[in-house]
């Protein structure tokens, strides 16, 4: 059994957004429930009173060959049920107290009614993804980049490079997604370059008038290929502190690193990127 939570069908619905040609609720449901029928779901439990509501829609994302149980309606039935059973409250004089709970973790009582729930079940409930999470997602943020790289050489001040920029903010389903132009400050006019944050591994790629690519994770040394106009040189990246904390608000990201080009350490290296939301 697959559960999967579903928090913005509540809220959608209660607006009024529950007809096919939504595009908003059609993007939430496909972001929900493809999952779902990716696994191979034959029933899918709704297990929200507003969810019935929201039956053509989700109807379509799943497809005709997925049974769609309404957890309200089967407890209804159940309820009803229980309250003619000779003895249940039902059954009682008018003045008598009465009280009932449903949960959708007691979906399994519902087999009171007939009702086959076949071998890959699911029920979608409450809670997970949230309207800025989607939101965000289908568009790249405006933000500002200050960045400030450091090269170090022994006996040698640091040689530092400063840049204020507009970038591009994006979140992925693996991550973040920083983007910006380099501009004649940074000797690479022309080249776009991309920061991709995922977990504890950040990788830079720059493509353009110059290529390259390199894996920053503290810790660990990885080898990358660095195109030069005369050919690729091998450049291995050793992360001595990957520290950041972005979001989509923004934040700083700070890596400190040496490089050996083919091999040969060449000299230590940081860059602090901070990231404000525009």
């Amino acid at each position: 059994m697959f559960s999967r939570a579903c928090p913005l069908f509540v809220p959608l619905a209660e607006a009024g957004r529950i007809r096919r040609g939504d595009v908003v609720i059609e993007t939430v449901a496909r972001e929900y429930l493809t999952p779902l029928k990716n696994a191979g779901v034959d029933t899918l439990i709704l297990g929200c009173t507003h969810y019935p509501l929201l039956t053509d829609v989700i109807g379509d994302v799943m497809g005709p060959g997925v049974e769609l149980v309404s957890a309200g309606e089967e407890s209804a039935f159940e309820l009803k049920r229980r309250l003619n059973t000779p003895g249940s409250c039902g059954r009682r004089s008018a003045a008598a107290a009465r009280r009932s709970s449903t949960s959708v973790t007691g979906w399994r009582i519902l087999s009171g009614r007939p009702r086959c729930f076949c071998r890959r079940t699911c029920a979608i409930q409450h809670g997970g993804l949230t309207l800025s999470d989607i939101e965000t997602r289908q568009k790249k943020l405006p933000v500002l980049l200050f960045i400030r790289g450091e090269q170090y050489f022994d006996d040698v001040d640091p040689d530092a490079t400063e840049l204020t920029t507009e970038g591009t903010l994006e979140l992925t389903e693996k991550g973040l997604l920083l983007t910006y132009q380099e501009t004649a400050l940074t000797g690479m006019e022309g080249t776009t370059t991309t920061f991709e944050v995922s977990g504890p591994q950040v990788i830079l790629r720059r493509v353009g008038s110059v290529n390259s690519q390199m894996v920053f994770e503290e810790g660990r040394q990885h080898t990358s290929l660095y195109e030069t106009p005369d050919g690729e040189l091998s450049v291995d990246i050793q992360t001595s502190a990957l520290r950041h904390n972005l979001s989509e608000r923004g934040g700083l990201l700070e890596i400190k690193y040496s490089i050996a080009v083919e091999h040969t350490v060449t000299g230590r290296n940081s860059f602090k990127i901070r990231v404000k939301r525009k």
